[in-house]
């Protein structure tokens, strides 16, 4: 009977042995499955990158780029690009806005330099690689008369080295506040006869244009873009042809213009339908507009029929899904590797409900104290250093209430903490040399010069706890279901972005924020959905705070001006 148990039990322990053996395989082999289809997922979005940066550097084909610095009063970095036999006898100098570089003009560069002239594009002090600091704010004296050094340093220099001849002629144009220094320059040296053409986009400043100064003036604004802007080409064009305020209102999907190019006299307005103070400076309507404006002044100088940048901004956005894409196998694949998985910290919906609650208070705390008291100006960033500090202090504001209150703080368990942020700086890596080197080559500079690197440390380390409380909050409602922890994580950072539309309407000097909040929840939507894969690969919500941060403040260091 003994031997007939154990027989039995030798059985049973056989059966599970291998019924074990087979279950270990089928994980096995769905594992196996899983990495290897991230992996063939990882290659084509990359591959899809690399087509899109090599189609964007292949439309530059037939052209030169160039950099350098005009060393003069204030250090200007310069892009110079011009058509690939050599510098032209014709050439624009372009001047970008507020927060922008002479890379974000980089679109007026290349199809200038196609249709047969050359393009200098220049940082502004505080902007892009500019060694020189911005004053510490926007209404600054000093500000103004700086922005006309550069340009006049600029225009200089292409007076004095240009190879294709002795006395080139040349054409200013300015984006917003480009177009400000612009306008003061050319009015400013109006009887200077190589001053062939003005064009002025999306202008603001006060300038007063007369029927024959300065030459050739071309305005253009977007229909959706800000209503100053367009008011502002309207009364350009009014006291630059003489007419009256009624006379010199188009429809927003007309032109309007008078003189005659061909004797310097001819101005031009025009609304582009469906652009915005943004979305001007890339759109081919804007550069159709440009080249036709040049092109009836100097038919032989000026080819339009080059223009194609519609093919170019495709090629661009395929890189930029490309590289977008490429993050969620590549999140996937990086905690496979590091066989990260997080300890789950559940909250239920009510939990969730308070926190909000919370956050609102922290949010509404931290618009009071910037607005009374600016203690984030050591960061350095105009605009950078206020919103800085609405991280900051909406983050502890918050915690300390929900720690008064539970006796707890709502932030990811810190297992595998260290592999985690090591995970989230990575993937910030990962972005930097692969999207950051395609916008800086073909729209807006987002590699980081060494004072801007130290301004990205300083803000990495200052916003990280608010995105650890958003992790912490948002991962786990997920763990109640996908959706929950979805829609709670796009709550949170709505109300970050709802906070920042009262701070702009009750703080002075927070206006130019209202542009660039549409790209703050472009870029939110994408760390939510970073987040979500993070965690749903391994409940890494420590690395999806680490990765918010570093992309936020990255985003942040780049592309604010640096003050002194």
């Amino acid at each position: 009977m003994a031997r007939r148990r154990r027989y039995q039990n030798q059985n049973r322990n056989a059966r599970s042995k291998a019924q074990n053996d087979r279950v270990f395989e089928r994980t096995r082999r769905k594992r196996l499955q899983y990495r290897v289809r991230n992996i063939l997922l990882l290659a084509i979005f990359l591959g899809l990158f690399a087509l899109g940066f090599n189609r964007v550097i292949a439309y530059e084909d037939g052209t030169t780029r160039r950099t350098f610095t005009v060393e003069g009063t204030i250090p200007v970095p310069v892009l110079e690009m011009h058509p690939a036999h050599g510098e032209t006898a014709l050439v624009a100098v372009v001047a970008h806005g507020f927060s922008g570089s002479k890379d974000l003009m980089t679109g007026f560069g290349v199809e200038l330099a196609r249709a047969g002239v050359t393009a200098y594009l220049f940082d502004f002090p505080g902007h892009g690689e500019s060694p020189v600091p911005l004053a510490s704010n926007t209404s600054s004296d000093r500000n103004g008369p700086d922005n006309l050094t550069a340009l006049d340093e600029v225009v200089n220099y292409v007076r004095s080295h240009n190879t294709a001849t002795h006395s080139p002629k040349i054409i200013l144009l300015g984006h917003s506040m480009g177009s400000t220094a612009v306008g003061d320059y050319v009015m400013a040296h109006a009887n200077e006869s190589d001053l062939i053409s003005t064009i002025l986009i999306s202008p603001v400043g006060n300038e007063h244009p007369t029927r024959t100064q300065p030459k050739n003036l071309l305005m253009l604004v977007g229909q959706n873009d800000i209503p100053a802007t367009i008011t502002n080409s309207m009364r350009l064009l009014q006291l630059g042809c003489g007419l009256s305020a009624t006379q010199s209102q188009p429809a927003s999907t007309q032109s309007m213009e008078c003189g005659n190019p061909a004797d310097g006299t001819g101005r031009r307005a025009v609304v582009l339908p469906n652009l915005n103070h943004i979305t001007i400076l890339n759109a081919s309507g804007t550069f159709q507009e440009m080249l036709n404006w040049l092109h009836r002044t100097y038919p032989q100088a000026v080819n339009t029929s080059h223009m194609q940048s519609d093919v170019r901004l495709a090629w661009l956005l395929l890189g930029v899904v490309g590289i977008l894409l490429a993050m969620f196998p590549l999140c996937s694949i990086i905690l496979d590797m590091f066989d990260i998985n997080g300890i789950p910290r559940p909250f239920r919906g009510q939990d969730v409900l308070f926190f909000a609650l919370c956050a609102l208070v922290g949010i509404a705390v931290a618009i009071g104290i910037q607005y009374l008291w600016r203690p984030f100006g050591f960061v350095h960033v105009l605009l950078g250093d206020y919103v800085t500090g609405y991280f900051f202090f909406t983050a502890l504001v918050t915690a300390l209430i929900i720690l008064a209150v539970r006796r707890m703080l709502p932030i990811p368990r810190f297992h595998q903490a260290i592999v985690q942020m090591l995970i989230g700086i990575l993937l910030a890596l990962f972005l930097y040399f692969t999207l950051g080197q395609l916008a800086t080559f073909a729209w807006q500079r987002f590699t980081l010069s060494l004072p801007r690197l130290l301004v990205f440390a300083l803000i990495s380390v200052l916003i990280w706890p608010l995105f650890l409380l958003d992790e912490g909050i948002s991962r786990g409602s997920q763990e109640y279901g996908f959706f929950p922890g979805v829609l709670t994580s796009v709550a949170f950072k709505a109300l970050l972005v709802t906070g920042l539309i009262v701070a702009i309407s009750l703080t002075p000097g927070l206006g130019f924020l209202s542009i660039v909040l549409p790209v703050l929840v472009l870029m939110f939507v994408l760390l939510i959905a970073f987040g979500t894969q993070l965690y749903v690969s391994g409940k890494a919500a420590i690395a999806a705070a680490t990765l918010s941060a570093l992309v936020v403040a990255w985003s942040m260091a780049a592309s604010f001006p640096i003050t002194s």
